[in-house]
């Protein structure tokens, strides 16, 4: 089988986008639990489960992107072995932040400029804030510390990944361009 054909079989099988968004939750789960450890940086991760569902709710609208977010952070949950709705919960969260950017007719203009960058970065430190309250051991620290330590550098760590999807984004669309 030729790449060829396997990128028109895919491209067929991904045409309904439920079955789009699941193939991509599958390999971005696949690439989160092979290769996120290589890329950590004193205990600190990307979330690439956070760009993800915000570039859902960005291209499909607000209310398709919350439901996306609740299933796959429930997804995580289980197969992550974090608390339970922890994933869920906050990835709704900023999942509804980062619906308000949407707008039917701005998607590419929000798609194609760093604007997607800017929502992922107000979507991540929020994500983050809510997230890490699960995780703090009130009395061995102070939360502003551990915020600063975790949170905030591994929001930083996601807008940083964040802009590797655009950038991947936009080359698409030139080769797509030059190509058609």
């Amino acid at each position: 089988m030729s790449l060829f054909t396997l990128a028109k079989t895919i491209k067929l099988i991904t045409q309904n986008k439920y079955v789009r968004y699941t193939f991509f939750t599958i390999l971005i789960t696949i690439f989160h639990f092979s290769f996120v450890s290589f890329i950590d940086i004193s205990g600190v991760t990307p979330d690439i489960f956070l760009v993800f569902v915000v570039w859902i709710a960005i291209k499909e609208g607000r209310l398709f992107g919350i439901i996306s977010a609740f299933i796959i952070g429930l997804y995580l949950d289980l197969v992550s072995g974090d608390i339970m709705g922890i994933n869920a919960l906050t990835k709704t969260i900023a999942t509804f932040i980062a619906g308000l950017f949407h707008k039917k007719d701005a998607i590419k203009q929000i798609m194609d400029e760093y604007k997607f960058i800017f929502v992922v970065a107000l979507c991540a430190v929020i994500h983050n804030l809510i997230y890490f309250l699960f995780y703090i051991n009130i009395s061995s620290q102070s939360y502003i510390l551990f915020y600063l330590r975790f949170s905030l550098a591994s929001a930083f760590y996601t807008i940083f990944m964040s802009a590797f999807v655009y950038i991947f984004q936009s080359s698409a669309k030139r080769i797509k361009y030059y190509t058609d």
